[in-house]
């Protein structure tokens, strides 16, 4: 079933793999939101300090060859941001362990990503998209 949850909203997507990073960016924008893409968090951070209409941030749980994982990332983000949303992703299954240590009421979806959840995810943590 396709979703038909509205997006229009910016999203900042962060994921060391550039296939991940372009599967998401697709689909995203597929969705109706407005992405830009990072492959690491020093330029997630950069684009966070230039562009003050992000509404959300979705990254990569784990990135071990960045230099910084999503926690670190999330961390600065909101120093720079703190009403910033976050949704993390990961591949990994045993939710129990990533979620030791984050924040409770941050959301996580599942790689390999499938639509509908990511729709509904982002919904749920973006809101009710306003009327214009």
């Amino acid at each position: 079933m396709q979703p038909s949850l509205p997006g229009g909203e910016t999203i900042l997507i962060v994921d060391d793999d550039d296939l991940v990073l372009s599967t998401a960016k697709n689909m995203m924008e597929g969705l109706g939101y407005r992405v830009l893409a990072a492959r690491n968090g020093r330029e997630a951070l950069e684009i966070l300090g230039q562009d003050g209409h992000i509404d959300l941030l979705f990254t990569d749980l784990f990135m071990p060859d960045s230099g910084m994982h999503g926690p670190q990332l999330v961390a600065e983000a909101r120093r720079l941001r703190p009403e910033l949303k976050v949704v993390y992703a990961s591949g990994h299954l045993d939710y129990s362990v990533l979620r030791r240590g984050l924040d409770p009421e941050i959301i996580t979806v599942s790689k390999p990503y499938r639509l509908n959840e990511v729709a509904l995810k982002l919904r749920e943590v973006l809101g009710s998209r306003k009327k214009e």
